[in-house]
């Protein structure tokens, strides 16, 4: 397969070639020349032949050695693939993976762990400055011009990429919307500290060139449109379906999900209702607010909470909330940056609490309209 038709090879016969051309037929003796097609080459014949790419919309044509062609396709079985991202393409690499492991998505990590001890002395090596480099010298141009193209194209061609990606998702996964969150967060736990600042800070960097903000929810134009779809799909600027979102995910009736949750479940579930309806926008950088920006943190934790029996009411209400940034949130996890006393103590005090929020944000209104 991939073996471009009418060809004619020169073979002179040795006598390791011998008795494999006489079995096909061939009239020869030992020295003679014939002309046969690629199909009747050896196995680790070397001779080069003209080969075409197999793989739809690709087509590539080159010479190769007739034993890398006979490896390329496993002895003429599978389609000849110029390049390993036809291969992926096509599917010959899950195919390969598949049976040689069992597993189509087969990679031998302690293999590549014990490769980087040996190499290197550390498991888990990863040289980013050479990698980087290396990326900038080849890719920054095609990605240049990629995101360029991205930009013109026409809205149509933009949904044409969007109805594409979700047929493709829904291919593999059954699902159009598919996303592997425990492998995202598998990953972004076995990050370091620096490097999940780098990419925070790379990430601001990218909006501000792009959008002039540190973070695209701090966009009104990209505000603006999400709020916009929302209406056009359902008639309300403001929906968030999360009866739905529920029903999805677990595949049980709202009602039903609460009524199996444990105890746990159901008192996050009151804490997190209680705390939307307090005035979150008296918070000082609650505009931030984003998954890698800015997160409402419980000064308190909701399981602390829970553990020490105190009420829903008091973790949610307002005294309780501050605002962090996504590492000092994701650092303090489960913990308190409160004591049980100084809880109380606030919950006392929250009617001066509410007010001097109340006055610190009227100030930081009074600045914006100034400036």
């Amino acid at each position: 397969m991939g073996l471009i038709p009418n060809q004619k090879i020169r073979i002179v016969v040795n006598n390791q070639s011998l008795l494999h051309y006489q079995k096909l037929g061939y009239n020869v003796k030992i020295g003679g020349v014939i002309f046969p097609p690629p199909e009747d080459l050896t196995y680790g014949c070397t001779k080069l032949v003209k080969v075409k790419c197999d793989r739809k919309g690709c087509g590539t044509e080159k010479e190769l050695p007739h034993r890398k062609h006979i490896q390329n396709t496993n002895n003429h079985t599978r389609p000849y693939t110029c390049s390993i991202n036809c291969a992926n393409k096509l599917g010959k690499v899950k195919q390969t993976k598949l049976e040689r492991y069992g597993d189509e998505n087969y990679n031998n990590t302690k293999k590549n762990k014990q490769t980087k001890l040996e190499n290197h002395g550390d498991e888990n090596y990863n040289n980013r400055d050479q990698m980087k480099k290396t990326m900038e010298g080849r890719w920054d141009g095609v990605v240049k011009n990629r995101n360029e193209t991205i930009k013109n194209r026409s809205d149509e061609e933009k949904q044409e990429i969007v109805d594409k990606c979700e047929k493709t998702k829904m291919d593999l996964y059954g699902d159009p919307y598919y996303c592997n969150v425990e492998k995202s967060k598998e990953t972004w736990a076995n990050k370091s500290d620096e490097e999940r600042q780098e990419i925070q800070d790379k990430f601001k960097q990218t909006c501000l060139e792009n959008l002039g903000v540190e973070h695209p929810l701090q966009s009104e134009k990209i505000v603006s449109k999400i709020k916009e779809t929302k209406k056009l799909k359902y008639g309300d600027p403001n929906y968030n379906n999360r009866e739905k979102m529920i029903e999805t995910f677990t595949g049980l009736s709202y009602e039903k999900y609460i009524e199996q949750s444990p105890k746990y479940k159901r008192y996050k579930n009151k804490v997190h209702n209680f705390t939307k309806k307090q005035p979150l926008y008296l918070l000082n950088n609650i505009e931030k607010r984003s998954l890698h920006d800015h997160q409402l943190d419980h000064m308190y934790s909701i399981t602390q909470g829970f553990k020490d029996d105190i009420e829903s009411e008091i973790i949610s209400n307002i005294i309780n909330l501050e605002m962090i940034t996504q590492y000092e949130n994701g650092t303090k996890n489960k913990k308190c940056s409160l004591t049980k006393e100084e809880l109380f103590d606030r919950y006392d005090r929250r009617d001066e609490i509410l007010n001097q929020l109340t006055e610190d944000y009227n100030k930081r209104k009074h600045v914006e309209v100034v400036n």
